[in-house]
């Protein structure tokens, strides 16, 4: 993985986007050396975004499972003060 910053990304954007999308590369911008943003290609974004909704899933799933009594979302926001 590559890193540049975020104004090197910002004078080179289209260079850097056809590397994405040509050679599969991806970057790391940087602000003040410190990772601020990625630069990846819409396969590897929709492959995270997959992933992520998979593990949500799976949390819920054990969230249900868990013994004890299920308490109704009206009553959370109500006692919230939602």
């Amino acid at each position: 993985m590559s890193k540049m910053t975020v104004k090197e990304a910002e004078e080179s954007l289209v260079r850097t986007v056809r590397r994405v999308r040509d050679e599969r590369e991806r970057f790391v911008l940087t602000e003040d050396g410190k990772p601020v943003a990625a630069l990846v290609t819409a396969e590897d974004l929709a492959f995270l975004e997959n992933l992520e909704e998979r593990i949500d899933l799976e949390e819920a799933r054990r969230a249900l499972a868990e013994p004890g009594e299920n308490i109704p979302w009206e009553k959370v926001k109500a006692e919230l003060g939602l």
